[in-house]
């Protein structure tokens, strides 16, 4: 991808161009960044990356993409938008590896508990049946390769990294790929899981959780709608899940409701 392509697909911005060349890497670590890198300028809770746009640019950064910028450095390309910076870097994220989930079936599992398990337990099971799946939870990974422990201490990992899964699970020829999604990369504020379209997606048990982050239930319960949002096929959900009347309003005639089995 040049830094021309990216711009001229991402119109949300202004592009003051440097030198046009092709970029290898999507950075929102300073530390990470490696040459030819797009470096995405996160603002956090306790830090914003504009501080480490030097940093960036010593590791090999070629582009910056931030809200703002006190000084245009020369040799380097910047892209100023007035968007939201993870936003657009999960956007860019599936651009830069070509939209992989749109060459799979997506099944992504969300809920308070029960994710990991849930998304475990799918992956075996399609896998039983003769489907080559993929998987991410925050236990396991597998791209088609044989399952491996999460290393990346996140359930969801960050935009690039979850893209570029899809990516190796498409050239490995699976067919589905099971997505574990937390109300953090779910939520508007992080969005790590925008452009992904979900095939069918369960919701497990929904309670009150991480409202240190999102402040209210009511947001929390928000951040989980998305999944819904994103879904073309089923939306599977216990009929006693405390967020069924507002999955159902989003999830309409998709909607597919289960019974929790009898335990004696």
């Amino acid at each position: 991808m040049l830094i021309s392509q990216f711009a001229s697909h991402f119109p949300e911005g202004t592009l003051s161009l440097a030198k046009d060349c092709k970029i290898e890497f999507l950075a929102y670590d300073s530390r990470a960044v490696v040459k030819n890198s797009a470096f995405f300028c996160f603002s956090g809770t306790q830090t914003n990356g504009n501080k480490y746009i030097k940093e960036a640019i010593s590791n090999g950064a070629t582009l910056i993409v931030t809200n703002e910028v006190e000084e245009l450095i020369s040799g380097i390309s910047y892209f100023i938008t007035k968007t939201s910076i993870r936003t657009l870097y999960a956007k860019a994220s599936a651009f830069f590896f070509d939209y992989p989930a749109t060459k799979l079936s997506v099944i992504g599992i969300t809920g308070t508990d029960g994710k990991s398990s849930t998304s475990d337990f799918t992956y075996q099971l399609l896998n039983k049946l003769g489907y080559k799946t993929g998987l991410s939870s925050t236990v396991f990974v597998d791209i088609g390769e044989g399952k491996s422990t999460n290393n990346f201490h996140q359930s969801t990992p960050e935009a690039f990294v979850i893209q570029s899964l899809l990516a190796k699970a498409v050239e490995n020829n699976c067919k589905y790929f099971v997505l574990e999604a937390t109300s953090h990369a779910l939520s508007k504020e992080y969005d790590r899981l925008n452009s992904i379209e979900y095939s069918y997606c369960a919701y497990t048990t929904i309670s009150s959780e991480h409202l240190e982050f999102h402040k209210t239930y009511q947001h929390y319960i928000e951040a989980k709608e998305n999944l819904a949002k994103r879904t073309k096929n089923k939306v599977l959900i216990y009929n006693n899940n405390k967020a069924l009347s507002e999955i159902k309003a989003i999830a309409g005639d998709k909607l597919y409701l289960l019974t929790p089995p009898l335990i004696t």
